[in-house]
């Protein structure tokens, strides 16, 4: 379960957002039912940020045919 663990901030940089979208982002997945809240992650000083569990399923293959 931890690889699909994300933060607000993880999403943010690989998506080139801000963090307050990444954060909107992922409750609404959370929403969605395809993303829950897990315990949080220790953080330094303040508010620790929440992490979220990603119900993803990983491909097997490589490639994909995009040939129709």
């Amino acid at each position: 379960m931890a690889d699909n663990c994300v933060t607000a901030a993880d999403v943010a940089r690989v998506l080139g957002i801000e963090e307050r979208s990444a954060r909107r982002l992922l409750e609404r997945l959370v929403h969605a039912g395809v993303a829950e809240v897990t315990t949080t992650r220790a953080g330094s000083v303040g508010r620790p940020p929440k992490s979220y569990w990603l119900k993803i399923a990983s491909r097997t293959t490589n490639s994909v045919d995009v040939s129709t």
